[in-house]
């Protein structure tokens, strides 16, 4: 069965202001004439959790909830198709662009910037004796801009649909290597080209949104506890929705949809020897795993600890909520980042899903969120 999801994507255009710049200078560094270099910039936004070579630490709160702000990397590559303009050398409708400049990247917020004029084309082609950048180039008309980051020579693309991302089953739990894991993906479009209305200036703006679910997983022993719970594995397991492997954008239409598998996968992370759960901050386990961009509607965490001790624990409600009953399980939507909180005992372990307050694990017995109470 094919399952899809939409996502409302942000594109469209900038005129984007360089100090020192007058009208007439923007309008000649970002020429849209045919024959011309398409000139990008990118935004990344915080109200959808975003997938990037950074997390930034920094939270604001949109729409009551707090959402982290992913920042661009000097060095960060990712891949534009478009379905009208093609390579200034080569006969395709891709080309690769990368960062060039800490100073052209801003973060302000809920946004991470980059500046238009610091994002290059690496493709190069070679013309005559020497060697050329090979960027988009306008073609007359409406014409439309696709991306994905990070950039990868395993993508296909065909009819507005990009295939080969892939969320892998096995993740080392790190939050700086979201890069192996996420996924961003903008569309914008604009009219170029010797045919268009008047002299339509500008960049065009590729704002980025996630493609990918993200779960932030914090354990500690309550204070009770007189020593560290020794762990080795964790387990993200679905009983319906997969939650690992190749999945595809499709750019058809206002909102790109998602094509995932449709059977069922898990995700696990390995924890090196000697890891335990402590009662304080240092000594927490705190981790991220990274799951295809869809809904999931029935998930389980499962812990192994010493001697091959299991502690499986389903996310449902723990009480009657909202209109769920005591034991439904939650829903997770996609494209986004659910914090769990846990204390674990040698005999219960508490979990909040999601909580409105909590930054931190500190008495969070008093603290807002879904609890869920499992005896061993």
């Amino acid at each position: 069965m094919r399952k899809t999801m939409n996502l409302i994507l942000l594109g469209g255009l900038s005129l984007l202001t360089l100090a020192g710049c007058s009208k007439q200078g923007l309008d000649q560094l970002f020429s849209r004439a045919a024959g011309e270099e398409v000139v990008f910039g990118a935004v990344s936004r915080s109200y959808n959790p975003l997938t990037k070579t950074a997390y930034s630490g920094e939270t604001t709160t949109v729409d009551g909830k707090k959402r982290e702000r992913i920042d661009w990397v000097k060095g960060d590559q990712f891949r534009v198709y478009s379905n009208v303009a093609k390579q200034r050398y080569l006969d395709q409708n891709w080309a690769d662009y990368q960062i060039m400049q800490d100073a052209a990247i801003t973060n302000s917020g809920a946004v991470s910037s980059v500046a238009a004029g610091s994002i290059e084309p690496i493709t190069e082609a070679t013309i005559g004796n020497g060697v050329s950048k090979n960027g988009l180039v306008w073609e007359n008309g409406q014409q439309e801009f696709y991306a994905i980051y990070p950039m990868s020579e395993g993508y296909t693309y065909s009819n507005k649909v990009v295939s080969g991302a892939s969320i892998p089953e096995t993740q080392d739990g790190k939050a700086e290597d979201v890069k192996q894991y996420g996924y961003l993906v903008a569309k914008a479009s604009a009219t170029g080209g010797a045919d268009s209305n008047g002299a339509i200036t500008g960049a065009v703006e590729l704002a980025f949104e996630p493609a990918f679910t993200a779960f932030e997983i914090t354990i500690k022993t309550d204070e009770s506890e007189t020593a560290d719970i020794p762990v080795t594995k964790f387990e993200l397991i679905s009983g319906a929705e997969a939650l690992s492997g190749s999945f595809s954008v499709n750019f058809g239409t206002s909102a790109a949809s998602y094509t995932c598998p449709t059977s069922a996968s898990n995700i696990s992370v390995t924890f090196p020897t000697g890891t335990k759960i402590g009662k304080t901050e240092e000594t927490q386990l705190k981790f991220t795993v990274f799951a295809l961009p869809q809904d999931f509607s029935k998930l389980s965490l499962r812990f192994t600890l010493e001697d091959d001790v299991t502690r499986t624990l389903p996310l449902t409600y723990a009480k009657a909520t909202d209109g769920h009953a005591a034991g439904d399980a939650i829903t997770f939507a996609g494209c986004l980042k659910h914090r769990i909180y846990g204390l674990a005992m040698q005999n219960r372990w508490i979990l909040y899903v999601n909580p409105l307050t909590v930054d931190e694990l500190d008495n969070v017995n008093a603290r807002e969120g879904e609890s869920m109470f499992f005896n061993f």
